[in-house]
């Protein structure tokens, strides 16, 4: 009977004891408050949950620049000087006409001056659709220059000019993409018109940048190497800026 005794006592003590930690853990306030489901928050404490990246959530990139402009200057490109010297055009020449005595007495009469090219300016405008991919426009501006004089007067009697015109659509992708620099890749199809002295032809182009790199941020200057109506290698500067709101 006193053995009972004793472990009801211990049984009772135990209870107490039990009850009274639990009471502490309840009073204390984040306890208490994930028992209750009651979480109370701050303004501030709202606007941080909206920018925190939950643990094994990655965070989607952002567009940064809405809008780019770039004006850039091409080295001459195999295909550019094919259409300026008119390997791909049909002339007069093609047609093999038998020369005249006119003809050559006019020829010898005749001293063609140096030829001068441009080589080959272009504006881009692009519109950031994602942080990886641009859609936009492109066009380009080459010409050679070429006069020719009267060899006894020395007088200039006329002047061959050429000119190739293109206006592409372009679509450029970035596939390296940090604070400063940018790595790309583009490819634009559209047409290009021929304009020599009153005729003029008009043919489908291309224009591809195969390796593309940009450095700086809102202003920037870019190095492309690639092929079509823009040249082999361009270089220039350019712009970005997002939509006013």
């Amino acid at each position: 009977m006193r053995h009972l005794y004793k472990y009801i006592m211990v049984a009772i003590f135990a209870i107490v004891a039990d009850i009274v930690v639990a009471q502490e853990v309840v009073s204390d306030e984040l306890i208490r408050d994930r028992v209750t489901s009651y979480i109370s928050t701050s303004s501030n404490d709202v606007n941080n949950l909206t920018t925190v990246n939950y643990i094994g959530h990655k965070a989607e990139e952002s567009v940064r620049w809405t809008n780019d402009i770039r004006i850039g200057y091409g080295a001459p490109g195999v295909l550019s000087l094919l259409f300026l010297d008119e390997s791909f055009i049909f002339t007069y020449d093609d047609m093999h006409i038998p020369e005249t005595l006119p003809g050559r007495v006019d020829r010898l009469h005749t001293n063609r001056g140096p030829m001068r090219r441009f080589m080959t300016l272009s504006a881009n405008y692009h519109r950031q659709i994602k942080p990886w991919f641009a859609l936009g426009c492109k066009s380009s501006l080459a010409g050679i220059w070429q006069s020719t004089f009267d060899s006894i007067s020395g007088e200039k009697r006329y002047s061959d000019n050429v000119y190739n015109i293109a206006a592409l659509v372009d679509a450029r992708f970035s596939w390296l993409r940090r604070d400063m620099v940018e790595m790309y890749s583009s490819v634009g199809l559209g047409l290009m018109a021929h304009i020599e002295r009153m005729n003029g032809a008009l043919w489908p182009m291309f224009d591809i940048a195969a390796i593309g790199i940009s450095v700086g941020r809102s202003f920037y200057g870019f190095l492309e190497i690639g092929a079509g109506c823009t040249g082999s290698a361009r270089i220039g500067f350019g712009f970005r800026f997002n939509d006013k709101k």
